[in-house]
């Protein structure tokens, strides 16, 4: 359970924020513990998922209350030309389709430092989800996001 962003997620934000190709040099589960921490510092109460065995789901962040929200993200982290496929985002829908793996996921979200497969949003097994079930965040969005969240920093 992630309970607080740390310094180093902000220093690591920073680092990023200097050059962003630098993502493509985190280990695959630094690059988890950066969404982990997105999700976190927005407000969000989060879990990272142990290395094997999390059924294709790297973190869990939920919106707790009257109305209870959880977020099943698959981070991938890609070397730029290598896109997510539609095979594995289809993976992450199983694990939030209810009659699926579903955990109480509310919303799946592939998060990855590159890019999708071109028209994946326009696959029917695919289309029907988004955007009340589904998000993509390619690495564009990703980046937009750290910033957005780089900026609540800087007005604290």
């Amino acid at each position: 359970m992630i309970r607080a962003v740390a310094p180093a997620w902000w220093k690591l934000l920073d680092y990023l924020k200097e050059n962003p190709d630098r993502v493509f040099e985190l280990p695959p589960r630094k690059f988890e513990e950066l969404v982990a921490g997105a999700y976190q510092s927005e407000g969000w109460i989060v879990k990272l998922t142990p290395r094997s065995g999390d059924n294709g789901i790297d973190v869990i962040a939920e919106k707790p209350g009257v109305f209870k929200f959880r977020i099943h993200d698959q981070a991938k982290l890609y070397k730029p030309g290598r896109v997510v496929t539609a095979e594995e985002v289809r993976a992450l829908l199983h694990t939030i389709h209810p009659a699926g793996l579903n955990k109480g996921a509310s919303m799946g979200v592939v998060t990855t430092s590159s890019s999708f497969a071109p028209r994946i949003e326009k696959d029917p097994s695919i289309a029907g989800y988004m955007p009340h079930h589904l998000t993509l965040i390619d690495g564009e969005k990703l980046f937009d996001r750290l910033d957005e969240i780089s900026k609540t920093k800087e007005q604290l």
